[in-house]
This record gives C-alpha cells, structure tokens and sequence, in this order.
C-alpha cells in the first residue's frame, strides 16, 4: 500500500476523530506510522484509549508527548499482526530480518534452508497481511518490510546466540551470491561479519 503523506494523515486523522487535528499531531503519527494507512487507525485508537492526546475546552492536550509515546503501542499492533501468521512464515521472516529491511529471496533462500515451495508460502503469506512488499530489481528479486518496526520487531525477539549465527550465514551466503561484484556490496557484509560469532570472519 501507498504510505500517505502528512495532509492526507492529517486528513484520515481528521475522519476517524470527526474532528480537525493539528498538523503536528499529524506529522507525529506519520513519522510513527510512515503513513502506512493499515497503522494509522489503530495507533490513533491506542493514543485516544492511552489518554495520551484528548481534547480540552476545544483543544488537543498532549501532543508534545506523542512523538516519543507512539513507537510502544505501534509495536504492540505490530506483534499482534505478526502473532496471525504461522510459525513456520515467522521462522523465516526471523531470518529476513536478520538479512535488514530490504533483502534478496535467493540469499533468504540460502540461508533459511527450506523448500522453495515452502519459502513462496511464507512469502505469498507475509505479502497477504501487508509485512512484505515485492521490490523486484533487474538482477534480483527483492522483497522489504513494509514498516521498520516488522524488522526490528522479528530481530529483537531473537536471543543474541540465534542473531549472531545468523548473521554470519547472512554474510558467507552473500558472499557467494555477490561473487562477482564484492565491492558493490563491501559494506553490507562488513556489517553482517561485524555481527558475526565467527571470530576469525
């Protein structure tokens, strides 16, 4: 889906409270949400229900705190959302997350050891709930986290050990995969070494 930007937020703000919203609740909700419209409503219902913003004498009171209260609650919607896909689609988009918000599915398919069919599925799954969006480029298939949050989410859930292993099979499998054109792709397997529990990598 199309994020919004901050008028048509402000806009959509403005329906579901059926009353005008300042801009700069608005922006706080758009940089919290990055306009993704499947967020939008239910950050705001958590924010209303959370007392965090109400309307006093005809003005809202609370906005200065917004910024900085939202990213819990969205993460609470988020794990919901993931909490509705199986086991198995959560397994793998572990992984993804460990490979960042944007990845490649030949390098996922490497490093997640699965079937083909079996990783489609949980591709084809993880797109029907809006988690991924397909990005594909000329050389690769790619897909990205439709928000920040899925992958830090998924990542921050993993114990450290799990993260640690994964990022070094991130690492050997690019290297393969980007054999031909290492230095394209220097600093996105420095990091993953970096993270790695290989110490001699």
């Amino acid at each position: 889906l199309r994020g919004l930007n901050i008028d048509e937020v402000q806009r959509m703000l403005a329906n579901i409270t059926g009353q005008d919203v300042p801009y700069a609740f608005a922006e706080g909700i758009y940089r919290q949400t990055e306009g993704n419209p499947l967020f939008i409503q239910e950050v705001a219902r958590y924010i209303a229900e959370s007392g965090l913003i109400k309307r006093e004498g005809g003005q809202w009171v609370g906005a200065a705190d917004l910024v900085t209260q939202i990213p819990e609650g969205l993460r609470d919607v988020i794990g919901k959302r993931l909490s509705r896909l199986s086991e198995e689609c959560n397994r793998i988009l572990s992984v993804a997350a460990v490979m960042g918000r944007d990845f490649s599915l030949d390098v996922l398919r490497d490093v997640a050891g699965v079937p083909e069919e079996q990783l489609l599925s949980a591709i084809e799954e993880a797109i029907g709930v809006s988690v991924l969006e397909e990005r594909s480029e000329a050389r690769d298939v790619r897909y990205r986290f439709t928000h920040a949050y899925f992958r830090q989410t998924l990542y921050g859930e993993m114990i450290a050990p799990r993260r640690l292993r994964l990022h070094n099979d991130v690492a050997k499998a690019l290297e393969l995969h980007y054999a031909s054109r290492l230095e394209e792709h220097a600093a996105e397997l420095a990091e993953h070494f970096a993270h790695s529990s290989t110490e001699e990598d």
